[in-house]
């Protein structure tokens, strides 16, 4: 079970989480603590998230990093993974989950068949 998040933001349950996965491949058992840290984070990322409007399973939540103008950025995602193509992102978690609550999903790219 995931510990109740704290006040600790996703910055630090990833640098956590990075730590004990390093620990877990040098051969310390980290298995549970790996799987907490994964579902504290989990927490944190779609804090205020409502259901899915189509299946009413909680939504996922990650954070990706990108590049913009060669700086280094991270765009949060918040998505349905039972339902395609419901998923909300922004550059922040806030703006993703309100992104999310008011289904302002990203557009998938049009998928071309051959005639």
């Amino acid at each position: 079970m995931a510990k109740k998040n704290e006040g600790r933001t996703d910055e630090t349950i990833i640098a956590e989480l990075q730590d004990a996965v390093k620990a877990h491949h040098e051969g310390t058992n980290m298995d549970a603590h790996i799987k907490a840290l994964r579902g504290e984070l989990q927490a944190v990322l779609t804090e205020g998230a409502q259901p899915c409007p189509n299946c009413g399973n909680m939504p996922h939540g990650i954070r990706q990093s990108a590049v913009a103008n060669k700086l280094p950025i991270f765009i949060y995602e918040v998505g349905c993974l039972v339902c395609a193509n419901r998923r909300a992102q922004a550059l922040t978690r806030e703006g993703a989950v309100e992104n999310w609550n008011n289904e302002i999903y990203i557009v998938p790219p049009a998928v071309e068949t051959p005639a």
